[in-house]
């Protein structure tokens, strides 16, 4: 079974990292200005916060699509 990941793992290249065979670096949410994932989640999941510009993920209306994990830069 599939869980749910809400952080990418990029791989470092080699010359970035020269004493590792294999780095990673993971990246959270940038709150984006305008969040892909509010705007492809089909049940509403995602909300852009207006006070202060947070995305807010409710996992009590997720149906764990992935739509927004596909869509996020």
């Amino acid at each position: 079974e599939k869980g749910v990941v809400w952080r990418k793992l990029k791989p470092l290249e080699e010359n970035d990292y020269p004493h590792r065979d294999r780095a990673f670096y993971s990246l959270a949410c940038n709150h984006c200005a305008a969040p892909i994932c509010v705007e492809v989640c089909p049940v509403g999941a995602h909300v852009k916060r207006e006070k202060d510009g947070i995305v807010v993920h409710s996992s009590d209306k997720c149906i764990y699509c992935r739509q927004c994990i596909e869509a996020c830069p």
